[in-house]
């Protein structure tokens, strides 16, 4: 492990630096903006970076080795615990919105939850690094190992709250233009001011959203999901690492097709990374999804493309303030059943429609990765060639080469992973 380290501290570096600068906004006046929430990542890197490796030489010092069977014991009550907090959480809500409540009722919720915070804190160098144990496994059972028979970048990531990403669209169309971080505890007041500045004084559409894990290094993955989803998302993160080193990651910010070629590829195989280390830990393979609904209940995904096509049209049409009332109205509606979406503009689909599975989304790269993976032996081949091309046309080509055809068909599904 040290002479790892030490061979591969320049590159681990490099990787930290340039990852931790993507997404820089560089449009001063929005910077104005969003200067009272910047999110420090120079602060969080210094925090965490060395630290983290610090744990792992530790770690495998004599003494300090702990066997495989006791690092999946501390999984399991890590996220046991997390379940407690998750719980402990809707009761301090609960007490909250009770109108009957003492402070004395509502003091003891909080202070419990407290409580339960504090042991997840003190456990999540252990999980952290019994996780990343078990998903290198994977990793290198997949072909994913470097020439000298190491896994890299090593999987490296850190239980903290993520932080929030802004979003910058135009008005007249869905499109990216720019993107910044801010912090986590942001309230919705906060958050709405920020995007009504941008919106009056840019004529730009803004939208402050939740992330469901970050790739800095080591990654941001919060304490708040069960362990299936944390090593999907893990697994995530790591792949956008991985392909950092390749084409597919150098052009990510190349042309909107390279990142949502980049963000779906990691999104696909970041499940099936993460389900097989689930397997692997727990001995269970992972629960299929579920049924879909009875006849004639709402169908998400239907009702959000349905309302992504109709606001490309009214915008393709010039019709701007009109396409702004009917993502108004389609946004109660989800709310009506279910869905809360706190606002629903073009920026979201600009963020959202980066994923190519979800129904945000108008791309047809999801059902061109699908195909892919079909033809692909294992999902360590499937990232292998996924990851070598630099272009949207070269991965087309490939396409052609193994015999797909390229094209729009996909089914449409609502994730959960990086983007909320």
């Amino acid at each position: 492990m040290l002479r790892f380290l030490r061979d591969h501290a320049f590159a681990i570096a490099v990787l930290t630096l340039l990852l931790t600068s993507r997404g820089d906004l560089r449009l001063t006046p929005i910077q104005q903006a969003v200067a009272p929430y910047n999110y420090d990542l120079v602060t969080w890197e210094a925090r965490h970076f060395m630290g983290k490796w610090w744990y792992k030489v530790w770690d495998v010092l004599p003494g300090g080795h702990r066997d495989r069977e006791g690092r999946r014991d501390s999984i399991r009550r890590f996220f046991d615990l997390v379940a407690q907090v998750n719980g402990q959480s809707g009761e301090v809500q609960r007490v909250a919105s009770s109108p009957v409540h003492t402070p004395l009722e509502l003091a003891a919720a909080e202070a419990r939850l407290e409580e339960l915070r504090a042991r997840l804190r003190s456990q999540g160098a252990r999980v952290e690094e019994a996780l990343e144990g078990e998903l290198s496994s994977v990793l290198g059972a997949q072909g994913l190992k470097s020439r000298i028979a190491m896994v890299f970048p090593p999987v490296d990531f850190a239980f903290d709250p993520t932080p929030k990403l802004l979003i910058v669209s135009p008005r007249d169309r869905i499109e990216t233009q720019g993107t910044a971080l801010l912090r986590p505890n942001m309230t919705v007041e906060q958050m709405e001011g920020v995007e009504g500045r941008i919106l009056r004084r840019e004529d730009l559409s803004a939208l402050v959203d939740d992330t469901g894990g970050v790739a800095t290094y080591p990654s941001v993955i919060p304490p708040s999901y069960d362990l299936r989803t944390t090593l999907q998302i893990v697994a995530h993160e790591w792949l956008h690492q991985f392909f950092f080193f390749r084409p597919l990651g150098r052009h990510m910010s190349s042309s909107p097709e390279m990142t949502t070629l980049n963000e779906t590829a990691a999104d696909m195989a970041g499940r099936e990374l993460g389900d097989l280390a689930y397997e692997a830990i727990t001995g269970r393979k992972p629960e299929p999804p579920g049924p879909p609904g009875p006849p004639g209940a709402f169908d998400f995904s239907r009702e959000m493309r349905a309302t992504r096509l109709r606001t490309d049209e009214l915008l393709a049409q010039g019709r701007i303030e009109e396409a702004e009332r009917y993502m108004e109205e389609r946004r109660q509606l989800f709310v009506q059943n279910g869905y809360y979406i706190r606002k629903l503009n073009q920026a979201y689909f600009a963020f959202h429609g980066t994923y190519a599975e979800s129904a945000a989304s108008v791309s047809p790269i999801a059902g061109e990765l699908q195909q892919l993976r079909k033809e692909s032996g294992s999902v360590g081949e499937f990232i292998r060639r996924v990851a070598r091309f630099g272009s949207y046309e070269a991965f087309k080509q490939g396409l052609g080469v193994a015999g797909i055809e390229p094209g729009p068909s996909y089914h449409p599904r609502l994730l959960f992973l990086e983007a909320p």
